[in-house]
């Protein structure tokens, strides 16, 4: 059995005898969506692909200004949750293909469309960076509109400000007259085709640890190269902007835990956190470390045990749900904790007097090196 990741099994067994409606106040909660759909409107046939990681609540505050740049990047319409921007998509692209088609579908009628808002950073008290993404690609007889977009962005969460790269470097990098060596190092993963490049442009930059990262896109005279470098925030912090090194250096401000909450309904229903009859995994505890022991190591350097906190909810039909992240680690072991969630089976759903009912468990899942 695979032994880089464990968790706590108290979640899943816990019994009580009364019941009480979840109302936990995060500081920090991520939901994960992630769905493949083959959907049909009218005529059209739409293959989507869409993988979120919607910033439910970052350091006590909602990120409006975050969730509404993320929806309308993604489909033009600025709205304030995940559930709208799946509605908008659905209203779009139609209903879930759940017969078979009486003759082959003409490939000329089909579109693939994929959505993507994925975490890169966390820096608590300070930032949050995302990568987000949207390609549609009609063929000739779709419906559908062509459309492609990909921002890097910063969010400041003490000011609550959204940044893209022109407002995190400095001045002297936007006009291209920082010390050669800042672009001897930029330049570094193109090796021979430096010599090449007809252009260059730095699309990306984010604080990762103790490094500032960046994202170039480089054209040479027959192809476009893309490529991520690290450098050492102590040696190159001069190219960024004097406000982000005041964000990054200053000590943060204090933020206080606001009246948000996690969800407390899903799909219409209450959400409880303690039943009669908790849900059980298939086979409980046991079952669910054969589970694990069938769970592919992440690609994550550590040297260190680390534990990432889950949340997540299990319907009345004992499906598993709502999966978020409420106690990050980095985007990548955050990433792997929900795909894991997401891929459980289904659960004895929890009952109170016999009747089943939505509840949300709470589940540390620790990775060892």
């Amino acid at each position: 059995m695979k032994r880089f990741i464990s968790l706590m099994l108290l979640s899943l067994t816990l019994t009580a005898h009364a019941q009480s409606v979840d109302n936990y106040v995060a500081n920090y909660c991520v939901r994960y969506e992630r769905q493949h759909l083959f959907l049909q409107k009218d005529s059209d046939l739409n293959v989507v692909d869409y993988d979120l990681e919607w910033p439910d609540i970052i350091n006590f505050n909602d990120v409006m200004p975050l969730k509404r740049y993320i929806s309308k990047l993604l489909l033009g319409v600025p709205t304030s949750s995940v559930d709208s921007v799946v509605m908008v998509i659905n209203g779009r692209m139609g209903d879930p293909v759940t017969k078979q088609f009486k003759e082959i579908p003409d490939d000329r009628r089909f579109c693939y469309a994929d959505f993507k808002a994925q975490i890169l950073s966390y820096v608590p008290n300070r930032f949050i960076a995302y990568r987000i993404s949207a390609s549609v690609k009609p063929e000739s007889l779709s419906g559908q509109a062509k459309y492609n977009a990909e921002r890097y962005v910063l969010y400041d969460i003490n000011n609550q400000k959204i940044l893209e790269p022109d407002d995190i470097l400095s001045p002297a990098v936007v006009n291209r007259y920082e010390p050669q060596d800042f672009y001897n190092q930029l330049f570094a993963p193109l090796g021979d085709y430096f010599d090449d490049m007809v252009k260059c442009d730095i699309t990306g930059v984010w604080i990762d640890g103790q490094n500032i990262c960046f994202h170039v896109v480089a054209v040479t005279s027959d192809q476009i190269i893309n490529y991520d470098i690290k450098m050492p925030y102590q040696n190159y912090s001069y190219v960024l902007d004097r406000k982000v090194r005041r964000v990054m250096e200053k000590k943060p401000k204090l933020i206080s835990p606001s009246l948000d909450l996690t969800r407390q309904t899903w799909h219409g229903d209450t959400i409880y956190n303690k039943v009669e009859s908790m849900p059980v995994f298939p086979g409980g505890g046991e079952g669910m470390q054969q589970y694990l022991s069938h769970v592919a190591k992440p690609e994550f350097a550590q040297s260190s045990v680390m534990k990432v906190m889950m949340s997540y909810v299990v319907d009345r039909d004992g499906r598993v749900g709502d999966v978020c992240v409420v106690g990050p680690v980095s985007p990548e072991l955050d990433r792997h904790a929900a795909s894991v969630v997401r891929g459980m089976p289904r659960f004895t759903p929890g009952r109170q007097n016999g009747r089943p009912l939505c509840v949300r468990l709470y589940l540390p899942m620790v990775y060892r090196p």
